[in-house]
């Protein structure tokens, strides 16, 4: 429970502030450093305490959250006036699971509406989805930043992903435009059953999905900030901004007394997390992975996005997905989601199967493959990774930014750098419904089917025996702040620690056939290139396995 504990209490307001806007995450140095001065009060019939600053009359949030779920949130009113607690149920109420990730499968999280378009579409001046393919944005258009090279504003919604009119100065949230796009980067989508209304089975939101709208956002922003600052548990405080705009005030961690209790709801949780984590066997050969990597069609003759609705179903293990902002009724982005199997050589034959399914259905062969962070300006794409028979806790997912977004972030193309803070966090993850969860921070590993192999094999071996990987460069902060840059040299220096304890691991001998290739890619610094065609790399993909597993021609270029 908050490993990160030393970092935090190293960090000053400033720093505190610094970190969290680097991770796209609002906060208030003036008053984020201070320890909540109110006493919890959990007596609905005090309805009058003090402690909020006076001067400001938004309504403010208390967030309980224990090991990156949410076991409370607490409406306090707006100004010191209206700060009454509304408790809830103590270890019960709203249990809504969190991350930072978007709706499913997609990287851009909002669900079109209307009729799945087979034409080709061009965004218009409004934002809003016109005829015709996807072209450029212009300087002052709003939405059409997505679509290719647009000017400055372009840029600006371009990084951010708003999209619709008043998107601009809407930030970081997904606010603007329709309800289906607001509905992005924080976890909003799902079905309402998935959450499972207020009364949950688990306090700590095993099998259930996220929740919706601000309420959605709410937990997100909470759930991201604690995370940021090294921590898992504690309480954090935010102040409501309107548009779904939330900025942190105050973070206060959980602490363990010796001799002492944790106090409720925190005691049950942890009970529960010890509970779940007792019955996990060695090695965890109960683990399942599935992923749902994207990428686009793009007709290079004119530099347009091709809908990838316009040659994928919906469903399937090649179909189509949302898009960002302004794509509104149209699944332009294309995936592939082969079946979840427990070993990482099945799971990737499943991947080589759902690619020659995408290859059969796209006729068009004068189309290119995209894939990467952002292979096109504005349009971001993700390789999301899917894991159950595992508990979702904090050192896994920091043992996953480390020892596996780390290496990517090394091999990225630095056009991926545009991604964040928007996309690709550290510690991006979804609960999912079945039990599991969705790490979100990868970008589409397709470039390369070496990479794709690699990525996946060591994810296993990290979920696997993650316990046995406790290096954290990242949670540095000339590192951290280097991540987010996209400033690979200072990186650089701290992989090879973590490449050696990974080749202690018991697995890696096992999985060494399909990482390897990967490792030495780092080691001669390459980086993958995200304008390159990559269906034809696919294709061969079948004969590039039967060559030795070690082969200096299995390189990403």
């Amino acid at each position: 429970m908050n490993e990160g504990l030393d970092l935090f209490r190293q960090l000053t307001p400033e720093e505190m502030e610094c970190r969290l806007r680097r991770c796209g995450i609002e906060a208030d140095s003036d008053s984020i450093g201070r320890r909540a001065e109110r006493k919890h009060i959990r007596d609905s019939s005090h309805t009058y305490s003090h402690g909020q600053d006076p001067t400001s009359y938004r309504q403010h949030y208390r967030v309980v959250i224990f090991n990156l779920a949410v076991l409370e949130c607490q409406p306090l009113g707006a100004g010191a006036a209206m700060s009454g607690v509304f408790p809830g149920a103590a270890g019960q109420g709203e249990y809504g699971d969190v991350g930072a990730g978007g709706e499913g499968r997609g990287e851009y999280g909002h669900i079109g509406s209307g009729v799945v378009g087979r034409g080709e579409y061009r965004v218009s001046r409004s934002g809003a989805g016109g005829q015709g393919e996807y072209s450029d944005g212009g300087s002052g258009a709003a939405g059409q930043s997505e679509y290719g090279d647009g000017g400055s504003k372009a840029a600006r919604l371009g990084e951010h992903g708003n999209g619709g009119s008043g998107a601009a100065g809407q930030g970081l949230y997904g606010d603007g435009g329709s309800e289906a796009a607001r509905l992005g980067e924080y976890g909003d989508g799902g079905s309402e059953a998935a959450g499972q209304g207020l009364y949950g089975e688990s306090s700590l939101g095993y099998g259930r999905g996220e929740l919706r709208g601000s309420a959605g956002v709410l937990r997100s922003v909470a759930v991201r900030a604690l995370y940021s600052l090294g921590l898992d548990s504690g309480e954090v405080e935010l102040r409501a901004m309107g548009g779904r705009r939330y900025v942190v005030t105050a973070i206060t961690p959980v602490m363990a007394v010796t001799g002492r209790p944790l106090p409720e709801p925190y005691r049950s949780a942890l009970a529960e997390l010890d509970l779940r984590l007792g019955l996990e066997q060695p090695g965890r050969p109960g683990l399942m992975m599935g992923m749902d990597p994207e990428f686009l069609l793009l007709r290079e003759s004119n530099g347009r996005v091709v809908p990838a609705s316009r040659y994928l179903p919906m469903d399937g293990v090649a179909g189509c997905d949302a898009g960002p902002p302004g794509t509104h009724g149209v699944f332009p982005v294309a995936e592939l989601r082969p079946e979840p199997r427990g070993e990482p050589r099945a799971l990737l034959a499943q991947l080589m199967s759902a690619a020659r399914e995408a290859d059969r259905l796209i006729t068009d062969r004068s189309l290119r493959w995209r894939a990467g962070g952002m292979p096109l300006r504005g349009w971001a794409l993700g390789g999301h990774l899917h894991f159950s028979g595992v508990t979702l806790c904090a050192p896994l997912l920091r043992a996953l930014d480390n020892y596996l977004a780390l290496p990517l972030f090394l091999l990225e193309d630095v056009r991926a750098a545009a991604r964040r803070p928007r996309y690709g966090v550290l510690g991006d993850f979804r609960r999912q419904p079945h039990g599991g969860f969705e790490y979100r921070t990868l970008p589409s590993f397709l470039v390369s089917p070496v990479i794709a192999k690699g990525a996946v094999s060591l994810a296993h071996l990290i979920v696997s025996h993650y316990e046995d990987l406790p290096l954290r460069p990242l949670d540095r902060e000339a590192l951290h702040a280097a991540f987010y840059s996209g400033d690979k040299t200072p990186l650089r220096t701290a992989w090879p620690p973590l490449e050696a304890q990974l080749r202690a691991l018991g697995g890696y001998a096992a999985a060494a056939r399909w990482i390897e290739p990967m490792l030495r890619s780092i080691a001669e610094q390459q980086s993958w290139d995200e304008t390159r065609d990559i269906r034809g790399s696919w294709q061969s993909s079948a004969r590039a396995a039967a060559r030795a597993p070690h082969s200096r021609q299995d390189t990403i270029q």
